[in-house]
């Protein structure tokens, strides 16, 4: 499970970059995790997730 967390804190992490490594907009990074959420969402309504592992991690 740890190692979960770790790949999840790695994602939202990289979701704050563009392709080429040069950091992203604000807004840009924002609308990404909004994003991501939203299809953690979904996977749980569809019971892929049992909970949101976004909840506890932090940027």
């Amino acid at each position: 499970m740890e190692q979960d967390k770790q790949i999840l804190r790695d994602a939202q992490y990289r979701l704050s970059f563009k392709l080429d490594g040069t950091p992203a907009a604000g807004e840009t990074s924002r609308r990404r995790r909004r994003a991501l959420n939203t299809a953690v969402e979904y996977a749980i309504e569809r019971n892929l997730l049992g909970e949101n592992p976004l909840a506890g991690p932090r940027r």
